[in-house]
Formats: C-alpha cells, sequence, structure tokens
C-alpha cells in the first residue's frame, strides 16, 4: 500500500503542469500577487501547488583592498549541449519508496548525482533525463529547475512503487513551473536566477524581498551586483566554501562574476526556495542599492539607499570580523 506521501507526490506531478496551463490558474494570478506576503495565505497556496544556506553579500564598498569580501557559495553546471558519450541505461524503477530531498541553496550537479544512485545509473544518463523536461527557458541547463522539497519517487499507476527516472525528473521540474505560474514565461529564467542569488545571499527568509529589490533595482540602474555568490560559483567551489572571497577570485574571467559584469549573471546558481521565488517575483517596495551581512553568525543585514550609508554598514562588518578573528 502506498504511503500518503508518494500518492500526493503522483497527484502532485499529474496535476501540477496541467493546472499551471489552465484558465482557473490564469484567473488566479493577479490574486496571487496581491496576497503573496500574506503567510498564512503564503502556507496555504504552497500546500496547494505542492511546491537557506547562510550567505551574506557586500556591494560596492567591500572593495577592501588587500582584505577579504564575505560572500556565499556557488559553483557552475556542465552545458548541456554537444555530443555524449554512451551510458548504461537506467534501471526502470528506483526502490519503492525512495525519497529525493532538494535543498534550497543546492547545485543541479548534487540533485543529479542522487538521481543517478537512486535510479542505479550513471550522472550523464541522469543529466539527460531531466534535460529532455527542462522548459525552452532552461536553455538546457538544470541549475535552479530542480525544486526544493522531498520528491517521493512513485509510479505511473500511481502504486507505491517507483515511476521512472524521466517521471521523477518531469516531477522535480514541474514544481518549479507551478511556483512560476503567475510569471510570464519570457520572465521565468530571469525570476528564477534572481531567486537563486536571494537564497545564496540571505539566511534569513524576512530579508528576501529587500534583497530581491536590491537586486533589481541595481540591475534597472545599469550597475554592477558584486556579488560573491556569483565569483564562488564562477570558480567551481563547491563543499565547505569559506564565506570570503580574494582580490584575486573577483577577478575571475566567467560571465557569472558580477564583480566584472554588469546585469543578471546567465542564469541561476543554485536552487531557490519558495520564499526565495516569492520575494523575485514580488520584491519589497524601496529605494535600497546596497546590502551587507554585519552579523554572520545570525544573518541579520543592512540595507541602505547611497553609498556613503552603506559604507556605515560596512563598518559594522569590519568590527564584527576584528572581533570574532
Amino acid at each position: 500500500m502506498s504511503t500518503a506521501r508518494e500518492q500526493l507526490a503522483a497527484i502532485q506531478h499529474r496535476g501540477a503542469t496541467a493546472y499551471a496551463g489552465t484558465a482557473l490558474a490564469s484567473s488566479h494570478r493577479g490574486v496571487t500577487r496581491r496576497v503573496r506576503r500574506d503567510r498564512t495565505v503564503r502556507a496555504s497556496a504552497a500546500t496547494l501547488a505542492g511546491v537557506g544556506v547562510v550567505g551574506a553579500g557586500t556591494f560596492g564598498a567591500l572593495h577592501l583592498r588587500g582584505a577579504d569580501a564575505l560572500g556565499p557559495m556557488g559553483a557552475p553546471s556542465p552545458s548541456l549541449s554537444g555530443s555524449v558519450s554512451p551510458s548504461p541505461a537506467p534501471s526502470d524503477s528506483a526502490p519503492a519508496g525512495t525519497v529525493i530531498e532538494v535543498k534550497a541553496g543546492e547545485r543541479a550537479d548534487a540533485i543529479i548525482e542522487r538521481l543517478a544512485e537512486a535510479y542505479e545509473t550513471d550522472a550523464e544518463t541522469a543529466r539527460e533525463s531531466v534535460a529532455l523536461r527542462l522548459p525552452p527557458e532552461a536553455a538546457g541547463n538544470p541549475e535552479g529547475w530542480l525544486a526544493a522539497g522531498e520528491h517521493a519517487t512513485w509510479a505511473e499507476d500511481g502504486s507505491a512503487t517507483a515511476g521512472t527516472l524521466t517521471h521523477q525528473a518531469s516531477s522535480m521540474v514541474a514544481g518549479t513551473e507551478v511556483a512560476l505560474y503567475d510569471v510570464p514565461r519570457e520572465q521565468w529564467q530571469e525570476v528564477l536566477t534572481i531567486a537563486s542569488l536571494v537564497e545564496q545571499e540571505t539566511s534569513r527568509t524576512e530579508d528576501m524581498p529587500q534583497v530581491a529589490r536590491v537586486i533589481r533595482n541595481r540591475v534597472d540602474a545599469g550597475m554592477r551586483l558584486e556579488l560573491d555568490s556569483t565569483v564562488h560559483y564562477a570558480l567551481g567551489a563547491e563543499g565547505d566554501i569559506s564565506p570570503f572571497t580574494t582580490a584575486e577570485d573577483r577577478e575571475v574571467d566567467s560571465p557569472y562574476n558580477t564583480y566584472v559584469n554588469a546585469g543578471l549573471p546567465p542564469g541561476p546558481i543554485a536552487t531557490p526556495s519558495r520564499e526565495a521565488l516569492e520575494a523575485a517575483i514580488d520584491p519589497a517596495d524601496g529605494p535600497w542599492m546596497y546590502f551587507v551581512v554585519v552579523d554572520p553568525d545570525t544573518g541579520e543585514m543592512r540595507f541602505a539607499e547611497d553609498f556613503e550609508e552603506h559604507q556605515e554598514n560596512v563598518m559594522l562588518l569590519q568590527q564584527w570580523a576584528q572581533e570574532n578573528g
């Protein structure tokens, strides 16, 4: 007999994509946007839809010459384009009752490795299965598209047995598509990219709408984002990453290096949480142009409208660094 979780996973997969394209979903988009910040409504909506990492970011002022700048983690995923060498076919199913958990802030490579393990195949085969399910907006890159949460394996008939790898990938991607259903398709990749940056730059959900606003304000103003999380991503850093980047790190030649390139990076740098996605879709209103984590232990952030105010906030971070070695 299947568990409630497995039955819900099957229902989610079969219904998520279908619902996203219905007139009912379309008619509720405006309402969803208006109530998005209401915690009670937001929790209920998340339940119906089925649908982190301690980070720190500084803008502008943390170009301390000869010193380190604070920032979180990230790493690029290989391109899905081009020819693929032959690889073993996946098994027909994963062990019944398998649950694959995708954590907010996690990268696609790590998720695909677990998919391969669960379905007893290699990572390249798992990557191909995921690529088959990606929407055109992803341009073949799974980064950010495998929805955070627990994904139970399931069969087409909804039983407790596991489904195929392709069905599993479809369920994961469908979770992200449902979360984006009130966003115009041409904005999907942009919103998902901003959400991934918000996820990596914050550790407190209450700060996410403001961080999203700073990102949008700087993009609109033609400014460089100067996010250390994108530098770590460009460097391919993974595992237990230091929250600091060096002046040399920030010169890395990569389109993901937002210290060098203006605007958003080419795509997401991690899986965003539901809260980060909501913040990217509906950011707070405000003129902030800078933010900095002033206490990496607690994740406390300060926001500023101008560079002078930001400098004062950066001094709080420097004070924390002196007091904590």
